[in-house]
């Protein structure tokens, strides 16, 4: 299994490093964290983001099956 985890995340990489809009998202989304998290310890001190009930996030599988709806969607030239 560690074996796939890592043959997945290289696959990841690639992708990222093939188109720059991904890079953009990516990058964007890093900062967003970054913004959330730097308020988060400014205002309520070092307090965890998902310290919260966790039971409504989606579960890895969900994930890879958007990112994998989102670009097959790209491929076939369609907006999302």
């Amino acid at each position: 299994m560690e074996e796939n985890a890592e043959g997945a995340d290289a696959e990841i990489e690639e992708q990222v490093a093939a188109s720059d809009e991904v890079q953009r998202v990516v990058g964007n989304l890093e900062r967003q964290y970054d913004d959330i998290m730097s308020a988060r310890q400014s205002d309520e001190g070092a307090e965890a983001l998902l310290a919260g009930d966790e039971s409504e996030l989606p579960t890895a599988d969900e994930l890879g099956d958007e990112l994998e709806r989102y670009l097959a969607e790209r491929e076939r030239g369609g907006e999302g």
